[in-house]
C-alpha cells in the first residue's frame, strides 16, 4: 500500500486526469494537512514518511475530498474522472462531502489517545 504523504499525493495526481497545476503542485501539503488532521484526532504520531496502513485510507478519502473541492472552485469541475469513473460539476460536491464522511466514519473506528488526571484538591 501506499506509505508515505508524498506518495499519496503522487497517487491522487496520476489518478485524476488534466489537473491544473495549481491544484497539482499543492497535492503534497494538501496531504500532510490531513495527515496531522488524523494525528490530532487519534493523538497517536503518524510519521509523514511512513504512513501506517491504519490510516492511509482515512488520509486519502480526506485529500481527495479536497481535491474534488478544489477543483470545483477553481471552475475545473466540469467534468472530473476518477479511473472509469466520471462525475459531473452538479455530481462532484456530492462526491466530495460522501468522501468526507467516508473518511469521518473510518477516523471514528480508530481508538483514540485518552489521558486521565486526578485532582488532588481539598
Amino acid at each position: 500500500m501506499v506509505s508515505s504523504t508524498g506518495s499519496l499525493a503522487l497517487y491522487l495526481v496520476n489518478t485524476f486526469s488534466n489537473l491544473p497545476a495549481g491544484i497539482s503542485g499543492t497535492m503534497y501539503d494538501t496531504v500532510d494537512f490531513q495527515r496531522m488532521y488524523v494525528q490530532n484526532y487519534t493523538g497517536q504520531t503518524i510519521n509523514a514518511g511512513a504512513i501506517s496502513d491504519q490510516f492511509t485510507p482515512i488520509i486519502l478519502n480526506l485529500a481527495l475530498a479536497n481535491l474534488v473541492n478544489l477543483k470545483i472552485s477553481n471552475g475545473d469541475g466540469g467534468n472530473t474522472t476518477l479511473g472509469e469513473q466520471s462525475i459531473n460539476d452538479g455530481g462532484a460536491l456530492m462526491s466530495a462531502q460522501q468522501y468526507k464522511a467516508l473518511a469521518e466514519m473510518q477516523l471514528k473506528a480508530i481508538p483514540r489517545a485518552v489521558g486521565f488526571a486526578r485532582s488532588l484538591s481539598s
